[in-house]
């Protein structure tokens, strides 16, 4: 039995392995498993050509304050200077990998969604979602803040000329009373 298990269990990762190099090749191998697509179970590496990654994500976030008014944008910080070391140890990476994982996750749902015609709120519910509102209410707010927005932007890493766009806008979210006010 402990064979039977172990030869499914190696059948399943060389196949999933297999999947995942064509889908590095083939928008088609992705097109015909959108569920598993969808749910990040198929990863698209974009370190190398023939699509490299092009563009900087930033979480930013805005609060809105008593009367309706909405704080200034700020950003979340993810990235610091390199150094050196970081070729070796770089532990605040998984944080960085965490946020353009939950990007891509967002925006891949976000299509999904809209091409199905579905309610967009339903997004909400998503782990992306969760994980990027999570990072945007750890930071500090005002004392009078009532609730908070998180937007992800992009803009062009490379080449000439200003490529800004903004992805995604979150509803606002209210903060639990008394919590995390500097």
């Amino acid at each position: 039995m402990e064979f039977l298990l172990a030869a499914a269990w190696c059948l399943w990762l060389t196949t999933w392995l297999s999947v995942s190099v064509a889908a590095q090749f083939s928008d088609k191998v992705g097109d015909r498993l959108p569920r598993a697509r969808a749910l990040g179970l198929i990863p698209l590496w974009t370190f190398f050509a023939p699509q490299p990654g092009m563009h900087d994500m930033h979480l930013l976030y805005r609060d809105k304050l008593p009367g309706g008014s909405t704080g200034e944008i700020r950003s979340v910080p993810i990235t610091e200077d390199r150094r050196i070391r970081h070729a070796v140890w770089n532990p605040k990476k998984f944080r960085n990998k965490v946020l353009w994982d939950a990007i891509d996750s967002l925006t891949a749902q976000q299509s999904s969604l809209s091409r199905d015609g579905r309610d967009l709120r339903a997004i909400m519910l998503s782990s992306a979602y969760l994980t990027l509102i999570g990072l945007a209410m750890q930071m500090p707010r005002p004392s009078n803040a009532v609730s908070r927005q998180f937007i992800v932007g992009r803009d062009k890493s490379f080449g000439v000329g200003a490529d800004r766009a903004v992805i995604f806008v979150s509803e606002f979210h209210g903060f639990p009373s008394g919590k995390n006010a500097r």
